[in-house]
């Protein structure tokens, strides 16, 4: 959550990786003179965030209640980095919920 904050606003800047348009994570380059120019080259780099995708199978999850606490927690107190992950709240079929950036 914590990664997925830091992708999306580095150093407090409001700086994205994410780039909506090309629907791509790019490098972004700090100048001395304080800009920051986003690197649109596309490699392996930018897919890496895109690994992070979890299918949370409901009969693993009530194996693991501090897992459901933490999540809880987050959608409770932490409304702004719960939104960054995708449909996580939402019940998929077979109650299979989404955990993705």
């Amino acid at each position: 959550m914590y990664i997925a904050n830091a992708m999306t606003n580095i150093g407090d800047n409001d700086i994205d990786l994410w780039d909506n348009e090309d629907e791509f994570f790019y490098d972004v380059l700090n100048t001395p003179e304080g800009n920051h120019i986003k690197l649109k080259v596309r490699s392996v780099v930018g897919l890496i965030p895109l690994f992070a995708v979890e299918v949370l199978e409901p009969e693993i999850v009530k194996t693991c209640p501090s897992f459901l606490e933490r999540m809880d927690w987050f959608l409770n107190y932490r409304p702004d980095l719960a939104r960054l992950v995708s449909r996580w709240h939402i019940e998929g079929k077979g109650e299979r919920r989404l955990f993705s950036l």
